[in-house]
């Protein structure tokens, strides 16, 4: 009988031990959002991991009032399904005045590594409502089939996408009906 049961717990081990690392992971966080709050609240209680990232998933059309911060160690996916994230237009993350902060002026300002695909991104910017559409800064994000349009500011750089010594990988897309003194699609600046 102890021969038996030792046999049982050894093939159960060995059997284990041929399973997939990842089919024993913890399955990774994820959240379903509707509105600018709710994106807020996930990517603060984001815990992802390089490995494994906190998804955040977009549920619906929806505009935003301020500049959304991912902040840095944060390690985020967003899948936009399809759907828009655009300025509201009582919004308080434009100017009127002549020069734009990277943090506060934009729709996106990206500190931690983030991966967005299927996303569009609105700012709706016009000669009264300045800023940018996102704005990365010493990180890396990938972009996958994702639209950044409608930044506005003639007096600064970098419309659409800024990047401040980071990386961005964009697959497939586009970033388009931007305007900027330079760079109105995209700005690499090392810092």
């Amino acid at each position: 009988m102890k021969k038996r049961i030792l046999a049982t717990l050894l093939s159960l081990c060995m059997v284990m031990s041929l399973l997939p690392v990842t089919a024993l992971a913890a399955e990774a966080q994820t959240f379903t959002v509707q509105n600018e709050e709710e994106l807020v609240a996930a990517i603060n209680n984001a815990t992802g991991t390089a490995e494994q990232p906190t998804l955040i998933e977009i549920g619906s059309d929806f505009e935003i009032s301020n500049a959304i911060h991912i902040p840095s160690g944060k390690f985020i996916k967003i899948n936009g399904n399809n759907h828009e994230i655009s300025r509201n237009v009582n919004s308080s993350n434009f100017t009127s005045e002549s020069k734009l902060t990277l943090s506060t002026h934009t729709m996106f300002f990206i500190e931690g590594n983030t991966i967005v695909s299927n996303l569009t991104i609105d700012a709706k910017g016009d000669a009264t409502h300045c800023l940018r559409g996102v704005v990365v800064k010493a990180t890396t994000v990938d972009f996958r089939e994702c639209t950044i349009k409608g930044a506005y500011t003639v007096s600064s750089a970098g419309g659409g996408l800024a990047v401040v010594s980071g990386t961005v990988n964009m697959y497939g897309g586009q970033i388009s009906e931007n305007t900027a003194k330079t760079g109105a699609a995209a700005l690499g600046d090392a810092g």
